[in-house]
């Protein structure tokens, strides 16, 4: 099997990109990532004969195929900032709403039907046991 420059070099990227997300990944490095691809995207914009000179030193065969590949590292790295930033803010979340829940407990309330229709308000009359039992699905 034989492999040309790019196939080794995108291989060496991508794990290069598996160690990264896992041992090196800082706020400060995600900004230097980010801020390396707007430079390559400007770059080719501003030079689009460049991407088919890199293509064919690399062994790919256009440059629009080093685009896409180039494009789809980077959405792998977008996908995994988003990812970490979603799972953050649920824990950040969650640590929010058990502190609520410490800092505001309703002591001698066990939710039930009741419970429920009195705080909102809608709770049936005294001796109204019809009414109550058609919220709870029963038949009179």
């Amino acid at each position: 099997m034989n492999f040309n420059l790019g196939q080794i070099l995108f291989v060496a990227i991508l794990v290069f990109l598996v160690v990264y997300i896992f041992l090196l990944r800082t706020a400060h490095s995600d900004r230097v990532v980010y801020l390396a691809c707007a430079l390559v995207g400007i770059l080719l914009v501003l030079a689009p004969d460049l991407s088919s000179d890199i293509a064919h030193t690399l062994g790919i065969g256009r440059g629009v195929d080093l685009i896409i590949y180039v494009f789809i590292l980077a959405g792998l790295f977008y996908s995994v900032t988003i990812t970490s930033e979603l799972k953050r803010l649920q824990r950040q979340m969650t640590t929010l709403v058990r502190q609520l829940a410490l800092d505001n407990p309703r002591q001698g309330t066990v939710p039930t039907v009741e419970n429920a229709e009195q705080q909102a308000g809608t709770a049936p009359g005294i001796g109204d046991s019809a009414a109550l039992d058609a919220g709870r699905g029963h038949q009179a």
